[in-house]
């Protein structure tokens, strides 16, 4: 409309821009010029607030962690570190492409974060400083690789499929791999394998720690 005056171009807002339109085209579709334009701006506009697009990635990947639950102080360690796991896994369904960055972008505030508040709770539990950094490292890597699986799941669709490559198996040869694909051919509503893993990995390290 004329006279209508252009929000002020901040980084808040340019990076917010950035993950909306990776969220909708993927982390390939970001390049200054076309976030520019969505932000009816000039490109070189942009590096007044980005000094490029790896300090541009960067920030987003901060942008999508500041959004991941933290617990309240005084939780129970096992509680605490669910939460944190199961909001991680949440959030990275939303942001995609986010999955692929976490393993490649160096942390910053809001992860190193994230990596302090589930070391604390590990570290309440009573659990030696070796054992602390490999339950850390067993979580983490739980919920990026999970996620990273679900993900492709969901763009490969491979449900449609699972039945045919069961028929096309040796019955004899490989049972348990028919009977396996035949269990993710059917809906099972009440069985969500992400929180199974993550409770044995949370309840082994309780045990480890009596």
């Amino acid at each position: 409309m004329p006279g209508e005056q252009k929000s002020p171009l901040t980084r808040t807002r340019i990076v917010r821009a950035a993950v909306e339109a990776a969220d909708r085209d993927g982390i390939d579709s970001i390049s200054m010029r076309i976030l520019a334009a969505e932000l009816d701006a000039g490109t070189m506009s942009l590096y007044n607030h980005v000094r490029n697009k790896d300090e541009l990635i960067d920030a987003m990947v901060e942008d999508v962690a500041a959004t991941i639950e933290h617990p309240e102080s005084g939780a129970d360690w096992k509680q605490g570190v669910r939460q944190i796991a199961v909001s991680t896994r949440t959030v990275l369904h939303r942001h995609a492409w986010a999955v692929e960055m976490w393993s490649v972008r160096l942390p910053g505030p809001q992860r190193w974060a994230l990596m302090e508040a589930i070391l604390s709770q590990l570290a309440s539990a009573g659990l030696p400083d070796d054992l602390s950094d490999l339950g850390f490292h067993a979580v983490i890597n739980h919920v990026l690789g999970h996620t990273r699986q679900e993900l492709a799941a969901a763009r490969s669709n491979p449900g449609t499929h699972i039945q045919d490559f069961a028929a096309e198996l040796d019955a004899d040869r490989f049972p348990q791999v028919i009977d396996h694909l035949h269990y993710h051919a059917e809906d099972h509503p009440t069985h969500d394998s992400f929180l199974f893993v993550l409770d044995l990995i949370l309840d082994g390290l309780e045990g480890l720690a009596r």
